[in-house]
């Protein structure tokens, strides 16, 4: 029998091991600069005017073509005026590097609370650590490098609350620190504002269940709701209004019918989603009924569900595979020039064949994701309103958090025309979302194997190291 510190130490390195694979597929990418992903030359440009006039650039209104200014680009502007002008950009992806080591090791301390099996809870931390939809933006130049970090540093303080809500000194302090998270959070990037209502959802069920009496939550609605609600009003009218695409830029009414996404494209499958199983890349032309054309900027030619499946598990658009500099070099090139963003990188021959493998091979995963979690959301809603029994407040806060969150930012980024063109469908968008929906898969995973025998526990981590592996062996850089 392994005592109980054999099984510590074992964990602890096991954990050890796969953030150091981890930090050298993440460094690699870095070192030949392969941060630069969507929309890099927008981000570049607006980190550098920022340096100049950090706070007029943060109000600066919208133009045509261009993206939002954000606090993130603020922070950015500081790195490039403290850092060698040639190597910001290398330290603010290491810095992204770091902060998303800190993220994943604060969902494996979370994952500690809801997975009891080892084995299954670190089967799940190598499948999110090692996932190429959650490797890839976590580097990348983008204020979707933090979100993960303040998606599960939020719901911590949340789990805080919780265990404190007895003490009005730490209470008042968590909420407090809270506040101000969550309005960081947005001014990084606005769909994290989600995280609000998310908020508000919890503490009104810690009221419902006497978590919190009236006093506790009057302060947590005025500091952790009305707050930071009125202060993204005030930045509502004072300048954000400017900054979003006024519907004559942004639309052409004349396409209505066909510039956005249709229910069945949303919700369910279609016919030639069976080739999404090749592992088609984002820009990639193929000939559609007699025409050449690129099929995923199609509207409605693909679902939704089928999109999103590939983007998961391959690298979908071409970020970390190798930049050809005697064509294209990303820190050079002219905003919008022809040359612009990630289309000249080409995928190899060899890892097309593995993001080939890995789609078909991650079926079973997001299969089985969609299923526990409908089933974990169901069962809490259901036990939360009906049987009222014992909550698992950190689960429940989990969940609350990322189909909120998921269903939020989604509707934003769908319904918006032409989505598909303009990538509304990738996974970047609902990032902490997606590697919650896997937690929650493997906490189902973990109440259906907890009566069975070991041996299954172990094919299933077996699995995982492979699916992991081909990962790993087509996100490494070789050679730009």
């Amino acid at each position: 029998m392994i005592s109980l510190k054999q099984k510590s130490f074992i964990e602890k390195s096991a954990l050890l091991i796969a953030l150091l694979f981890y930090s050298a597929l993440q460094t690699n990418a870095i070192i030949h600069k392969n941060y630069a992903g969507q929309d890099f030359q927008s981000h570049k440009r607006q980190i550098e005017r920022s340096a100049v006039e950090p706070l007029k650039t943060l109000t600066y209104p919208l133009v045509v073509g261009g993206g939002i200014s954000t606090v993130y680009h603020f922070i950015g502007g500081r790195i490039f005026n403290l850092i060698d002008k040639d190597c910001y950009m290398e330290f603010l992806a290491f810095a992204h590097l770091v902060l998303n080591i800190f993220a994943l090791l604060l969902f494996y301390k979370l994952m500690k609370g809801i997975i009891h099996s080892q084995i299954i809870r670190l089967s799940c931390f190598i499948f999110i650590t090692f996932l190429p939809t959650i490797v890839i933006p976590s580097v990348v130049i983008s204020g979707d490098a933090m979100a993960n970090f303040l998606f599960i540093l939020i719901a911590w303080l949340m789990i805080g609350l919780w265990k404190k809500s007895q003490s009005w000194p730490i209470l008042i302090s968590l909420m407090v620190v809270l506040s101000v998270v969550l309005l960081f959070a947005f001014n990084i990037k606005f769909n994290l504002g989600a995280f609000i209502v998310a908020v508000f959802l919890i503490i009104s069920l810690f009221f419902k269940n006497k978590i919190f009496d009236f006093k506790k939550y009057l302060c947590a609605v005025i500091l952790l709701i009305i707050l930071p609600m009125g202060i993204i009003f005030i930045q509502y009218k004072l300048y954000i209004h400017k900054q979003i695409w006024p519907p004559t830029q942004a639309s052409s009414s004349k396409f209505k019918d066909v510039s956005h996404i249709n229910l069945r494209s949303l919700v369910f499958f279609r016919k030639p989603d069976v080739k999404l199983l090749d592992a088609p890349y984002f820009h990639e032309y193929k000939t559609v009924e007699s025409r050449l054309t690129q099929p995923i900027f199609l509207m409605n030619y693909y679902s939704y569900p089928g999109l999103l499946h590939l983007a998961l598990y391959t690298d979908v658009l071409n970020i970390y595979q190798p930049i050809y500099y005697e064509k294209y070099d990303p820190l050079s090139i002219k905003y919008h020039s022809a040359k612009d963003e990630y289309f000249n990188r080409l995928r190899s021959k060899e890892n097309q064949n593995k993001m080939a493998i890995a789609v078909k091979a991650g079926i079973p995963f997001s299969l089985g994701t969609l299923l526990v979690v409908l089933w974990l959301t169901l069962s809490q809603l259901w036990n939360v309103f009906f049987k009222k029994e014992h909550i698992d407040y950190p689960l429940f806060i989990l969940t609350t958090f990322s189909v909120t969150y998921y269903i939020l930012t989604l509707t934003h980024t769908l319904t918006q025309e032409w989505s598909y063109v303009h990538g509304g469908w990738l996974p970047r968008h609902v990032m902490p979302a997606l590697l919650s929906f896997f937690i929650l898969a493997f906490v189902g995973i973990d109440k259906w194997l907890a009566k069975r025998p070991l041996f299954y526990r172990i094919i299933l981590m077996g699995f995982i190291i492979f699916q992991s592996c081909l990962h790993f062996s087509f996100l490494w850089v070789r050679g730009n």
